[in-house]
């Protein structure tokens, strides 16, 4: 009976290991894949399409727009998420363009929607940013805009390097919470263990970021605004709230109701947001 009760366990915990690798190892390869969506929208007018290569190790082409405003020396490089690309933000590019900014809109990863949660991505960033020394855009004239998954590597790129303003836009703030998240909406059993598992196979066949923002936007130096929905299913508020506790004086907040894209489909949001993104890139340092 003993034996048997044995048996049956060993084959039990057997079929949930097996489970637990396939499922992973599927997702992860998805994960880390990602989707690249078409380029729908372009620049109007005044603008320079270019192509850099990437400071990783795979050396992509990063390709981008680089839409001009000759009455400034301003630069705001805006960052796309998950399966976004050059064209994903271009009516925030078009707006701010048309309000006195030089505007970068790039694709991540050669267009191929891959994604490592900030580790390549951060190093494409940084071939963005020589691309815009080079064009004689000081850093100290450079703000970084993070939309989503975006947020990631600005998140670590400001925490390297003196740039003028941060923005995070509906940004992933715990990597490690949302990843849990979609785990949750994957598997109802054990997501917490499956998350762990997913991130295992990540981290071995892929490479992914081990950091995530909310360890590194607490020593922004950098003036900073963090727009969030309070109803964001992707990137919890209590992550937006634990920074807002800490009363740090270089961070301001812009909340509202709306999920994660709320910012980006409510028609209210659309106009408020631009303009409250304008109106912060003006403001002087006290």
């Amino acid at each position: 009976m003993n034996k048997m009760i044995i048996r049956k366990s060993k084959i039990i915990a057997l079929t949930l290991l097996t489970y637990f690798i396939v499922v992973s190892f599927v997702i992860s390869g998805l994960t880390i894949k990602g989707a690249s969506n078409e380029i729908i929208f372009y620049p109007k007018d005044n603008y320079q399409y270019f192509e850099v290569e990437s400071k990783a190790r795979d050396k992509l082409s990063v390709k981008g727009w680089l839409l001009k405003n000759d009455t400034s020396e301003k630069l705001v490089i805006i960052s796309h998420g998950w399966s976004g690309n050059r064209s994903t933000l271009i009516p925030l590019a078009l707006y701010l363009q048309n309000a006195g900014f030089n505007v970068i809109t790039f694709s991540y990863r050669g267009e191929t929607g891959q994604n490592s949660y900030g580790l390549y991505e951060k190093l494409d960033l940084q071939a963005i940013l020589e691309f815009a020394n080079e064009n004689n855009f000081s850093n100290a004239n450079i703000s970084l805009i993070g939309h989503s998954m975006g947020g990631i590597p600005v998140a670590h790129m400001a925490n390297e390097i003196e740039l003028d303003k941060i923005i995070f836009v509906s940004s992933v703030i715990n990597t490690f919470e949302s990843k849990l998240k979609f785990s949750q909406d994957i598997s109802t059993f054990a997501p917490t263990l499956l998350n762990s598992f997913v991130t295992f196979f990540e981290r071995f066949y892929h490479g992914i970021s081990i950091y995530s923002p909310h360890q590194v936007i607490p020593y922004i130096n950098e003036p900073t605004l963090i727009m969030h929905g309070y109803q964001d299913e992707k990137s919890s508020i209590d992550e937006v709230n634990r920074i807002k506790d800490l009363k740090l004086d270089n961070i301001s907040f812009y909340l509202v109701d709306g999920d994660h894209n709320v910012f980006l489909r409510n028609v209210d949001q659309i106009k408020l947001y631009k303009e409250k993104i304008e109106e912060f890139l003006n403001e002087q340092e006290a």
